[in-house]
């Protein structure tokens, strides 16, 4: 019993030991793998280790650290477990055979007749398990020497595409842990080929280079739905916009070479023989040329491609080659059938995967954590899965992630390039308005009232998504820009100001809003300091990404807004886009949408004695009333316009008859909201007596400018109108944020939250509501709170700038409550 004891110790032991060493040395070879950089033209089957053993161990370890990690990440079901280990079995079992058959890691070419690759051209946005298993399948099952796998460069058919350094990086990851498992064909990103031209002009010509003595075998690889000759619809075959049959991936393998030979690079090798390797696919059959002959319809048409694209002149040159080459390769064409052991697709992939939107604060921890731990710790894992929790996915969108590889995951997440424009901005704004609605406590009017500004920013980014207004157009394809300029002071930027710009922005189909802050005003003492202002501008900016643009903002910029505008802000575009024609629309008030300001209804008169301009007459008069200011001047292709944003008791001035062919503009004169009026005698005098006073214009040539170029203006002035959504005043935001004065220990306890878990997280949301019930505010400070964007009053909180008035003794111990947290 002792010696059976004795024995068993000593066999623990030196398995312990051995386990070890295993594990030292299988640390060594990803230390190696890690350091291996990958050449895009790294198709030489050549093994980085001479011992396949070594490949083998390697290749299965990572595909168990890829799995085991992404199993704890997602807390799966047992139906889902089952599935998941399916795919883990499926590549293991591949592998093992690639390990058996001596192919793993290519075995020595030089002892070989007949090299035998599979071709597989994929977007790979993302690359998931569908594609890994696929590839490796095709070459374990049919003895290949390797599968290389091409990424599409870029696409226009294809406008969601992940950025190209992107998919290649994540194709990259894969190939350095697979070591010689998977190659990387030939990738450009810039390469406009598609993946049939590739295969021919690019992948068989380097084969060719490389081994010019071997007889070459290789398989373009496409899904069930292109395996037909034809792209035929209810059994009839489609026709391009020359009349020209459209070919599918078989017809294209056979005929390409005879329809393209003007190209050298199509030209196939005696040495070279082409087949096809085809995903099955659900609801699509496989065509099989050695089984189903070609139709009669099908000869047709292939002679007519020949005489047409081939330049096979005559009818019998073309027949011939059909009868002695063609007919022959359609009868001995091979087709290798792979399964579709993982259904889904890339978008699905994306769309799923982009739930998982993190705030800078949360990414950087992420990163911070990666690089101190590495992806597969459990010290990155369990933060990871912290936000995986939170992103609440359904059991549908789990048993898609779970299709991808957990490192492809990781990247996507680190790099957020998922995530449409769309997506983050609607995610933010819901984590804006649930962290406002959390901290104030609202009664359910208030919720109400709360949700239809949600609502109102979120129809208004779902008509920018839908019209694709997120991106600027390429000024070489498009004529004219059109853009929305939007002075406010910002003191401080509510969502009124938002609403507005993204409104005008959405409705009037606008390239884009760009806001400008007002510097420096003697006229408003009381606005906050402008970097404090700037501040949560760019808070905001940064968020909405592309739907609202920030102007040139000087601080110590005297211009008013007006001057801002022909100064700055068109002078600028018109630097940017020379080419093309522009339209600028300023915005304003409803109390400022006139020609004149007016007092008792009357023209008013500034201290000089000179009639008053509002804003419509500036944007028509400026540039003449100050033409010996260059900067003033407006290029002849820049139009400009008003945007109005309603106000009650104020009427909107339209200076064009013509805008009561409107049906709106009719209802809102009815409502007493517009006014449609054409300059008066007065008014026409006014600016005459401008003309002639300030613009040193001839009595004479004031005449002369006013019939022919000024009063046109007038009569044809365009105004888009922009409701008033959000009924609030800067000064009222001001004071009630004011009320919340917090001791330094509060402020402190606060930015170790926030610095933590961030602005949106329950911890510091948590916190600052009872800081904000420490201050009790009455129901209408809330409901004026509530119409500012959450971060804008965090920052405000967190800088103090708006409490102004500190005239109690602040506390300076800290509660027990602000020590835990």
């Amino acid at each position: 019993m002792k010696i059976n004891n004795f024995v068993s110790k000593c066999f623990n032991i030196l398995f312990l030991v051995l386990f070890i060493t295993s594990q030292v040395f299988s640390a060594a070879i990803s230390s190696n793998r890690i350091s291996y950089v990958i050449s895009s033209q790294n198709l030489s089957p050549k093994s980085i280790y001479a011992d396949p053993t070594k490949n083998f161990i390697d290749s299965q370890n990572y595909i168990n650290q890829e799995f085991n990690s992404l199993k704890k990440l997602l807390d799966l079901d047992l139906e889902q477990t089952k599935e998941f280990e399916g795919y883990r079995s499926n590549i293991l079992t591949n592998l093992a055979i690639m390990f058996k058959s001596n192919t793993l890691t290519s075995p020595d070419i030089s002892k070989d007749d007949i090299l035998k690759f599979v071709f597989y051209p994929i977007a790979g946005s993302p690359m998931h398990l569908g594609h890994m298993i696929a590839g490796i399948y095709a070459k374990a099952k049919y003895a290949m020497h390797q599968t290389y796998i091409r990424l599409q460069g870029k696409d226009d058919r294809k406008p969601d595409l992940l950025p190209y350094e992107t998919r290649l990086g994540l194709l990259n990851e894969f190939k350095n842990n697979f070591l010689n498992v998977l190659g990387i064909a030939n990738n450009e990103g810039t390469n406009p080929d598609d993946g049939e031209h590739g295969f021919f002009r690019k992948f068989l010509k380097e084969l060719s280079q490389r081994y010019p003595d071997k007889s070459i075998e290789a398989s373009y690889t496409c899904g069930a739905d292109h395996a037909q000759i034809f792209v035929t619809k209810n059994g009839v075959i489609q026709k391009n916009k020359s009349g020209a049959p459209q070919l599918d991936t078989i017809g294209k393998m056979i005929l390409m070479p005879y329809l393209e030979q003007h190209d050298p690079g199509m030209k196939l090798s005696t040495k070279h023989t082409v087949s096809l390797s085809v995903i099955e696919r659900k609801g699509y059959s496989i065509r099989n040329p050695k089984t189903e002959k070609l139709s009669d319809v099908e000869k047709e048409e292939i002679i007519s491609l020949l005489m047409l694209s081939g330049n096979y002149s005559t009818s019998d040159s073309a027949k011939k080659i059909f009868e002695d080459e063609i007919i022959p390769k359609f009868n001995n064409f091979n087709i290798n059938i792979i399964p579709e052991t993982v259904d889904v697709s890339a978008t699905q992939v994306r769309n799923s995967a982009g739930k998982i939107l993190l705030s800078d604060t949360e990414l950087k921890g992420l990163n911070d954590t990666k690089n101190q731990y590495g992806i597969y710790s459990e010290q990155f894992i369990s933060l990871l899965k912290t936000y995986i929790q939170r992103a609440n996915f359904s059991s549908d969108e789990k048993n898609i992630l779970l299709k991808m590889p957990y490192s492809g995951l990781v990247n996507s997440i680190l790099s957020q390039e998922y995530i449409s424009d769309l997506e983050k901005q609607t995610r933010f704004i819901n984590k804006e308005f649930d962290s406002l609605n959390n901290i104030l406590g609202l009664e359910s009017e208030q919720i109400t009232e709360l949700d239809s500004y949600r609502s109102t920013i979120l129809e208004n980014l779902n008509q920018m998504d839908s019209d694709n207004s997120f991106n600027l157009p390429d000024p070489k394809k498009t004529k004219v820009f059109k853009f929305v300029f939007y002075p406010i002071a910002g003191s401080p930027m509510h969502l009124g100001h938002m609403i507005a710009g993204l409104y005008a922005k959405a409705k009037y189909k606008m390239n884009q809003t760009f806001i400008r802050l007002q510097g420096k005003d003697d006229r408003k003492p009381d606005l906050l300091p402008y970097e404090t202002r700037i501040g949560f501008l760019t808070e905001i900016k940064s968020r909405f990404n592309k739907a609202l643009g920030i102007a040139a903002n000087e601080s110590i910029n005297p211009d008013d807004g007006e001057h801002g505008f022909f100064r700055k802000f068109l002078k600028e575009l018109g630097k940017l886009y020379p080419d093309n024609n522009l339209e600028a629309s300023y915005t304003c008030g409803a109390d400022h949408a006139d020609v004149f300001v007016r007092e008792n209804g009357k023209i008013a008169f500034d201290k000089n004695g000179l009639p008053k301009l509002d804003t419509i007459g500036k944007m028509i008069l400026m540039p003449y009333l100050e033409r010996k200011d260059p900067s003033m001047s407006l290029s002849p292709n820049h139009t400009v316009s008003l945007s109005v944003v309603q106000r009650k008791g104020y009427v909107t001035r339209y200076t064009n008859p013509n805008s009561l062919e409107n049906p709106t503009i009719k209802k809102l004169v009815k409502n007493g909201q517009v006014r449609v009026q054409k300059l008066t005698t007065s008014e026409k005098k006014a600016i005459k007596f401008l003309l002639n006073k300030v613009g040193k214009y001839s009595k004479t040539e004031a005449e002369k400018i006013f019939a022919n170029e000024i009063l046109p203006k007038f009569s044809n002035f365009n105004i888009n109108l922009i409701p008033e959504t959000v009924d609030v005043s800067a000064t009222q935001v001001r004071k009630s944020a004011g009320k919340i004065i917090l001791s330094d220990a509060k402020l402190s306890a606060l930015n170790y939250a926030k610095e933590q878990y961030g602005i949106h997280s329950a911890q510091f949301t948590f916190l600052l509501k009872s800081y904000i019930e420490i201050a009790d505010l009455t129901n209408k400070e809330k409901s004026i709170l509530l119409k500012m964007p959450y971060s804008g009053l965090v920052n405000s909180i967190l800088s103090q700038k708006y409490a102004l008035n500190m005239t109690e003794s602040l506390p300076t111990k800290q509660t027990e409550m602000e020590i835990a947290a």
